[in-house]
């Protein structure tokens, strides 16, 4: 009997059971890059497989229980309560049982994936959270049974896609003084702050939230190639630019023109500098967030990888007493670093250094630096 690994790849795993083969697996995936849908969606719409089938693997894949809504009786109000009615409708989700003497709360879901929608519960309901697998038209007629306002289910779903407007991220801190999920936070700062948390975890350089027509692409720049991360659902889009924005201090109303902006944050006590560029673009405003670790920009010359003839050559140069150097390269190729790490060979008592940056990436004790603003009239020229 074949062991099952719950990090194995859903379409992987039905190829192995033999359930699909690695032909239907493609062309299943090859329509999820257009649409934007779940595999399971697609592999359903298909034919491929049906949908006693495709939850009975899911609940085997991850060890937990299928449960079929429609059979399973009248859930208790004291259950339902626990669990606010925007959270369930936004994420498609129903509590069906509560265990006071564990605190664990059951959750019906159709995708066990969706470990955001999991930390949230567990941050709102302060309970141990066990997830069972239901099948989605189910969910969504729970939704629509127990919960005051009558809706459809087709409304039920446009309620997902407008949850959260771009008006809560005006209410929210203008910086995050460390990258944490913080109790009382809101699931669109969770993830913007999951986002960034896990580009500093890969030691990626840049990250890229780039709108598509269903869905949100997300990708890492990690050793110079940018690698896919799990896309976010295109109906949290413009919150999560709003967020982006109000932490880079830009007007978040102004969604026709580019923007830039930068912030600060702290990772394991470190500063990070993000720098932020939002574009418009067909399907949505695309970010760019370049990661800069303000402690690396100052390293020592020795550890920048010149060779000792290269090395002894720019020391000789920053050295000399008039002159002009250029630094050149791709983005990301260490420009900064290396200017600052000849700064650092450069700063003592004896001399007065003054350096015009845009922006200031890292402070330098004993050094006068300039910021450039543009806005307010300071320009490299002026200063």
């Amino acid at each position: 009997m074949e062991v099952i690994s719950p990090h194995r790849k859903l379409g992987d795993l039905l190829v192995s059971l033999g359930i699909i083969t690695p032909q239907q697996l493609q062309q299943s995936l090859e329509q999820q890059k257009k649409t934007g849908q779940k595999l399971g969606e697609v592999l359903l719409e298909l034919g491929f497989v049906n949908e006693e089938l495709l939850f009975a693997v899911l609940a085997k894949q991850f060890n937990i229980q299928y449960v079929s809504i429609s059979e399973y009786g009248e859930i208790p109000q004291s259950v339902l309560s626990l669990v606010p009615e925007r959270i369930v409708k936004t994420f498609q989700l129903i509590p069906i049982e509560f265990d006071k003497n564990t605190n664990t709360l059951t959750i019906a879901m159709c995708d066990p994936l969706d470990l955001y929608a999991i930390d949230t519960l567990k941050e709102i309901t302060k309970c141990n959270i066990k997830v069972v697998v239901s099948k989605k038209n189910e969910i969504l007629e729970a939704i629509n049974k127990y919960y005051e306002k009558k809706e459809s289910i087709e409304e039920i779903e446009k309620k997902a896609e407008t949850e959260f407007s771009s008006g809560e991220a005006k209410v929210i801190e203008e910086e995050i003084p460390e990258l944490k999920i913080e109790t009382d936070a809101v699931p669109v700062v969770k993830a913007v702050n999951y986002i960034i948390e896990e580009a500093l975890n890969h030691k990626a350089s840049d990250i890229l939230i780039e709108p598509q027509e269903k869905q949100v692409r997300i990708r890492y720049k990690i050793d110079g190639v940018f690698h896919d991360q799990k896309p976010l659902p295109k109906k949290l889009l413009q919150s999560i630019v709003a967020r982006i924005k109000v932490m880079g201090k830009m007007d978040i109303t102004e969604r026709r023109k580019p923007q830039d902006g930068r912030v600060r944050v702290s990772y394991n006590g470190k500063p990070i500098n993000l720098r932020i560029s939002v574009v418009p673009t067909a399907h949505g405003e695309k970010v760019c967030i370049r990661i800069i670790d303000a402690q690396a920009l100052t390293l020592p010359l020795t550890e920048l990888g010149f060779e000792e003839d290269q090395l002894q050559l720019f020391e000789r140069a920053i050295k000399q007493p008039y002159g002009m150097i250029l630094v050149t390269g791709p983005t990301g190729s260490g420009k900064t670093t290396t200017l600052y790490s000849a700064l650092n060979v450069l700063n003592n008592p004896d001399v007065n250094i003054m350096t015009v940056e845009d922006p200031v990436e890292a402070v330098l004790y004993g050094i006068n630096q300039v910021n450039v603003n543009e806005k307010v009239g300071l320009t490299f020229a002026a200063a």
